[in-house]
């Protein structure tokens, strides 16, 4: 008997919609890029950890707190919030990753 993979259906929200009714609130996001291509270029304020390393954070994460993903495109951030999303956090996709962020970049 073959066991079934089961996932959450994380949020997501499009970057022009992030960047224009949450980024200026000061949201939590958490870029899971590798540090050389966070160090290339960041959304201001946003905190790298690599997706190899999300697990070693979960204690750290606040579950009364939404946080935003990104990556650069959407596959690794996908499969973080689907993750994080079955484990009861509140976590949002950031849809066309970094390449749709609007504003500039911080390098």
């Amino acid at each position: 008997m073959r066991k079934k993979m089961v996932f959450s259906m994380s949020k997501q929200m499009s970057m022009s919609d992030f960047y224009e009714n949450i980024f200026p609130s000061n949201p939590p996001i958490v870029d899971v890029r590798e540090a050389p291509e966070f160090n290339s270029g960041h959304i201001p304020g946003s905190i790298n950890i690599p997706i190899r390393d999300i697990v070693t954070y979960l204690g750290r994460i606040d579950s009364e707190q939404t946080y935003y993903f990104v990556a650069h495109t959407d596959h690794r951030s996908q499969v973080v919030t689907a993750f994080l999303a079955s484990q009861e956090f509140d976590v949002v996709e950031l849809v066309g990753g970094i390449k749709a962020w609007p504003g500039q970049l911080e390098q």
